[in-house]
């Protein structure tokens, strides 16, 4: 027997001297073959490793698709000062708000609005308000950005 073969059995006969089991420690029928175990049990192990590792980008994956496809942002242009946040929840009273109606004072003094609407359904029923009037003001409705969202939302 090879030096490699004797080491493996010395080392497995030491391994598992504590075991109640052959079960519990997953031991070869033989040694004689040594190195084809080890190499097996090297593959099983590194096949466990890479699934593991391989659910967690899944499962982000698949929450990123899901914001995604699911919130839709507008942005409304023509607002005044005066207009606030109950104007346009009345304004787009069927259209699926979630969270807080951001305002933006734009540097030329002219206001805007952006909306964080429930899904793509409500972002369509949302649209069908652009070149309406709010308080005799046209308003211009179009579809933002989640980015435009977030960074006028934080301020």
């Amino acid at each position: 027997m090879d030096k490699f073969n004797q080491g493996v059995k010395s080392l497995f006969s030491v391994w598992s001297s504590g075991s109640s089991g052959k079960d519990e420690v997953n031991q070869p029928e033989s040694f004689d073959n040594g190195e084809e175990y080890l190499q097996d049990n090297q593959t099983q192990v590194e096949n466990e490793e890479s699934e593991e590792n391989s659910v967690a980008p899944k499962i982000e994956a698949t929450l990123v698709e899901k914001e995604v496809t699911l919130d839709r942002y507008i942005r409304l242009s023509g607002l005044s000062s005066n207009i606030n946040e109950k104007d346009i929840k009345e304004f787009l009273e069927d259209c699926g708000i979630v969270g807080n109606v951001v305002f933006i004072k734009k540097d030329d003094g002219t206001h805007e609005s952006l909306v964080r609407l429930k899904d793509e359904s409500e972002l369509q029923k949302a649209l069908k308000f652009n070149k309406k009037y709010l308080k005799s003001l046209y308003i211009v409705i179009e579809e933002a950005t989640r980015n435009a969202y977030r960074k006028h939302n934080e301020n």
